[in-house]
């Protein structure tokens, strides 16, 4: 993998890499990431380490029995995909993951049961403080009809190295935190007319509590035509600071085949934190195996109350066209 981009001021940044999964024996599976990324305003000189990005996994994947996987990942402090994203930067960890499953049989309605377990720690590089650490219990159920439950309960330890603000009446102030929190998720069957997920977060919200739900319903009118949506409420409050923060994420989905090669989809999303709409077009045409081509259509408009300090309101904030083509081939 390669890719490039150049600024209309000169700047330029390229990132490369190659990743693999390796089947080792039995169940065991080996997967590798490692990038590289360069970029010409960057003051800090070149680093072989600074300038990369690492990931290894070695997993066992069973349904059945015993399975896990254990991850390290680290990317450095100059490691940056202008083209991409990347959730974190500048951290180093590992995060383990275990699970015990059964099959319990024809005469049973359950399908699957599994107990999980996890550990996490991950670490900032820039000051060797606490990122994250946490350690989870859940179990996970999916009936042989298609129903599907999921429940973990999670304590966490999360550092914030600096304030950050939710919105105009909440921050966070730096500090470690301790945390707990239990998820919990409801899935009907996906081979149903009408599909229903629906999933519940609540507990500590680093100094402050959190309640989350969402609901993302799909209705399937043909073999060609679906539509779906979704729709996700936070609400933390910040009792001893007196702060308080709501958001709203609305979002709804259309896909239309034209044809088992030939398909196009659209979505709409608003998002009450920014103030803003997301408008997406996708053409995909495939008419081989491993051979795609993609022409998408983004666009973000703000709504009529857009927060953009004192500057008039402007009609759009972005528009974007993309085509891309995939070729896969075997070496």
């Amino acid at each position: 993998m390669t890719t490039s981009r150049i600024g209309m001021n000169g700047e330029s940044s390229m990132a490369y890499g190659a990743d693999g999964v390796f089947k080792l024996f039995g169940e065991d599976y080996l997967e590798t990431r490692i990038a590289q990324t360069s970029n010409t305003l960057s003051t800090a000189p070149y680093s072989f380490k600074d300038n990369s990005m690492v990931y290894l996994k070695w997993e066992r994947r069973n349904e059945k029995g015993f399975a896990y996987d254990l991850n390290y990942s680290y990317s450095g402090l100059e490691f940056n995909p202008s083209a991409g994203f990347m959730e974190k930067l500048g951290t180093a960890g590992i995060d383990l993951r275990t699970q015990y499953g059964w099959l319990p049989g024809e005469q049973s309605f359950v399908r699957t049961f599994k107990l999980m377990s996890g550990y996490s720690y991950i670490k900032r590089l820039i000051d060797d403080g606490l990122e994250m650490s946490s350690l989870g219990l859940g179990a996970d159920l999916s009936t042989k009809s298609g129903w599907m439950f999921m429940s973990m309960l999670e304590s966490m330890k999360e550092g914030v190295m600096g304030e950050f603000h939710l919105g105009p009446n909440a921050m966070v102030p730096a500090g470690e935190y301790n945390q707990l929190r239990l998820m919990s998720m409801v899935s009907t069957p996906y081979s149903k007319p009408v599909v229903m997920d629906v999933e519940f977060f609540g507990g500590d919200f680093f100094d402050g509590s959190i309640v989350s739900a969402s609901a993302r319903p799909t209705l399937n009118l043909s073999s060609s035509l679906q539509f779906s949506g979704s729709y996700s409420y936070n609400r933390i409050r910040f009792d001893q600071r007196n702060q308080q923060f709501d958001s709203h994420i609305a979002q709804i989905k259309a896909l239309y085949m034209l044809s088992t090669k030939l398909s196009v989809s659209s979505f709409l999303q608003y998002n009450s934190v920014n103030s803003v709409f997301v408008g997406n077009f996708r053409l995909r045409y495939n008419p081989l195996e491993g051979n795609d081509f993609f022409l998408v259509y983004n666009e973000t408009r703000p709504s009529s109350d857009y927060p953009f300090d004192s500057s008039n309101r402007v009609n759009f904030l972005n528009r974007m066209i993309l085509l891309k083509y995939v070729y896969t081939f075997k070496i």
